[in-house]
């Protein structure tokens, strides 16, 4: 089971359980970038990223779905390695 807790606190009394919630990305006119996320934490991006399991849904924008797609995989372990992939 995976949870996470948001201090909304800050935020004002006008939010209600069911409110649409942020915590990475766009809305409307605002964006939580990556970057602002692990300099709050004083970490690197890739903290952010690997920390979002496997689970998650993921929305790729502008091609990069595609791109992901066509790259090879390393070979089985029964693969010589180093090989040429076409």
């Amino acid at each position: 089971m995976e949870t996470i807790f948001v201090d909304v606190t800050d935020l004002g009394a006008d939010l209600e359980v069911g409110d649409e919630v942020v915590l990475m990305g766009a809305s409307g006119t605002d964006e939580i970038r990556a970057t602002e996320l692990a300099k709050s934490i004083d970490g690197i991006v890739e903290e952010i990223f690997c920390g979002i399991s496997k689970s998650v849904p993921r929305e790729y924008v502008g091609g990069a779905e595609r791109s992901l797609r066509k790259r090879s995989r390393p070979p089985s372990r029964d693969t010589a390695w180093p090989r040429t992939l076409a």
